[in-house]
């Protein structure tokens, strides 16, 4: 299966990476640069402090991976903007896995498999990489809008009732509920 490079604007992600932010700044469209020069949002702010005491731990970062078929050009482009973002937020978290080394495995076994062989402090997980680390047991998790059904809510650990921390927008309501009837930390 031959690999896709992804691109931005004629950019690569590794060159995207070297730049300064003022550089990728420059390529955005004008409302994502408005919206960057005005910076985050108090509830953004707070998950990055959260995230800077998890810093100094040995943590895997799973990023959502590319799973569109047959995507758009515009996708694509959406896409690669904003995984240059979160690497470039989360590249201090610890290990990055992102769509280059999560193309084409199967999620819901690699992700147990890497999480059991680097025993991590902290698992830190978004989108479908999120429900596949849900799964795993007695391990500290951080996840971001992860698909949530009722079979993930069987058999929870006390350990990971504690341990387990949701962050949820405004498109995932329905899983945000099903969370926090047993997740007690569900944002």
């Amino acid at each position: 299966m031959a690999r896709k490079i992804f691109k931005y604007k004629g950019y690569t992600l590794e060159e995207l990476q070297d730049m300064s932010l003022e550089e990728v700044m420059e390529l955005f469209p004008a409302r994502q640069r408005r919206s960057l020069k005005r910076g985050f949002l108090p509830r953004q702010e707070k998950v990055l402090e959260k995230m800077e005491k998890v810093k100094d731990m040995k943590n895997l970062v799973f990023l959502k991976p590319f799973s569109i078929k047959k995507p758009t050009l515009d996708e694509q482009n959406d896409f690669m903007m904003n995984e240059v973002f979160i690497e470039m937020e989360c590249a201090s978290l610890g290990e990055m896995y992102d769509s280059d080394k999560l193309y084409g495995k199967e999620l819901e076994t690699f992700i147990p498999q890497e999480v059991g062989a680097k025993h991590p402090d902290w698992v830190i997980a978004v989108g479908r990489c999120a429900t596949a680390a849900l799964e795993i047991r007695r391990q500290k998790k951080v996840l971001l809008n992860p698909k949530v059904s009722y079979e993930h809510l069987n058999n929870v650990t006390e350990f990971d009732r504690e341990n387990t921390y949701g962050f949820f927008d405004d498109l995932h309501e329905r899983d945000y509920e099903r969370f926090q009837s047993v997740f007690p930390h569900a944002i």
